[in-house]
């Protein structure tokens, strides 16, 4: 039995990145998150902060205890070691990384704060930085444990090696958070196969490569703060070909594309899948048709179809 949980993702709703969002859209998109999968996925860096806040503005009107919540830290505005510069809402931003002991802490008062909670689920470093070691980082949540401010800790964006150097000072993360998708599957040479050997639990992001994937962008007409913007009309048009292929196929379960993408990575047996969603009509699709069974024929052609493409 398969039992690859949806997780739902914020990114979106804090706009950076992707370009403007109602704010009454990403409400409810946030309540279908909280009501349906009772499983969401946040960060301090999604707009900033505006993705937590949302967040906790919705957590009021539901029971706290029914529902997972996973942030991040180790990004900040304010200093440390370099990362990149972005803009948001028309403003230049400087991004470092920072995981110090007191900065863990700090960042984390910050995110129960913002998301009206007194416990975070899951705390997951976002990008490992140079300073401190994984080792001294582990540590510190370990500490936020203790003082119940966490349930568990995991880790985002790691290799193998780093794992390992974790699992072999008797650091076990509870997660692994790592980018994965049809066209995105070098996960499965050894990120996935070492987390299901050391039972941490590996949960996908970009199912949709930024919904490229579902075939919408058929020319670049993306928002001037959207990362997307500086993709060929010519990678678009590939995109359209292969979404027009997935049609022919997801029309034989009555699904839309995206929702075949979600029951085609379900086959690949990993712990959970993070969907991000722009509205709430996006975030219900996603999870209302999340109990497809594929036939194996299907499958197989998928593999073929997405193998066969060089994006």
């Amino acid at each position: 039995m398969n039992d690859t949980v949806l997780i739902g993702g914020s990114w979106t709703i804090g706009e950076w990145h992707w370009g403007k969002v109602k704010e009454k859209d990403a409400i409810e998109t946030i309540e279908v998150f909280l009501d349906k999968y009772k499983f969401i996925d946040t960060a301090p860096i999604y707009g900033f902060g505006r993705s937590e806040k949302l967040i906790g503005e919705s957590l009021k009107n539901f029971k706290r205890q029914n529902i997972t919540i996973m942030t991040k830290f180790g990004l900040n505005t304010e200093g440390g070691e370099f990362f990149f510069e972005t803009s948001y809402r028309g403003k230049p931003v400087r991004v470092y990384k920072n995981a110090n002991p007191d900065t863990i802490f700090k960042e984390c008062e910050k995110s129960l704060k913002r998301l009206n909670t007194d416990y975070i689920d899951i705390y997951l470093l976002h990008f490992k930085p140079e300073n401190p070691s994984l080792i001294k980082i582990a540590e510190t949540l370990e500490l936020l444990k203790e003082k119940k401010l966490i349930k568990k800790w995991g880790v985002c964006n790691l290799n193998t090696g780093d794992l390992h150097s974790l699992i072999s000072n008797k650091f076990k993360p509870y997660c692994l958070q790592f980018k994965y998708n049809p066209l995105f599957t070098k996960p499965e040479k050894s990120v996935i196969p070492y987390c299901k050997k050391y039972k941490i639990k590996f949960f996908g992001y970009s199912p949709f490569e930024r919904g490229l994937l579902t075939g919408k962008y058929l020319e670049n007409k993306f928002d001037r703060e959207d990362e997307r913007r500086f993709i060929k009309n010519e990678k678009l048009q590939k995109f359209s070909q292969l979404a027009n292929t997935l049609k022919k196929i997801s029309a034989n379960y009555n699904l839309t594309i995206p929702q075949l993408i979600l029951n085609y990575l379900k086959t690949k047996n990993i712990n959970g899948i993070i969907a991000g969603a722009r509205t709430p009509k996006q975030a219900k699709e996603n999870i209302e048709k999340f109990n497809i069974e594929l036939n194996i024929k299907d499958i197989k052609l998928l593999n073929e179809v997405f193998e066969s493409i060089k994006i």
